[in-house]
């Protein structure tokens, strides 16, 4: 094998490591901050890597180094990525819709506990959510 072969095969292989330890870094990667899950969700999603999104969300929701259960934004990113799964995979549907109703009445909880006294942005968001679910659903559409 000629030296430039040599050379050559070296360098690949060294940018095919480099390329993989990349990769490999960005999809085990843990969340630092708010923000970051909320990066790292909005790529899953992009990649309709829904599943995977929801176990993000669920895992920094339920660190016990942290107070998250009372983040409304958590409840709701958990809903907009239990509802895009239902609007893109058919395969137990009401399951999924059900999730994303659930978070959104912990979301509305969350709301009222508030006492805002105005109309907010948050309960406009979670009634358009609760619409998109009654646009998914073929059985309670009275009940979204």
């Amino acid at each position: 094998m000629p030296l430039s072969s040599k050379v050559f095969l070296a360098i690949f292989l060294l940018v095919s490591l480099s390329f993989a330890s990349w990769l490999i870094r960005r999809e085990l990667r843990t969340p630092q901050n708010e923000r970051e899950v909320m990066d790292r969700v909005i790529e899953l999603m992009q990649e309709s890597r829904y599943e995977e999104a929801v176990q993000i969300l669920q895992a920094w929701n339920n660190d016990p180094g942290r107070d998250a259960s009372r983040n409304g934004l958590l409840y709701q990113a958990l809903a907009i990525a239990y509802i895009a799964k239902a609007n893109r995979v058919p395969t137990g549907r009401s399951k999924v819709i059900r999730q994303a109703a659930l978070n959104l009445g912990k979301q509305l909880d969350l709301y009222n506990e508030e006492n805002v006294t105005s109309l907010g942005l948050d309960l406009l968001e979670i009634g358009s959510a609760h619409d998109a679910l009654a646009d998914l659903t073929d059985q309670d559409k009275g009940l979204y």
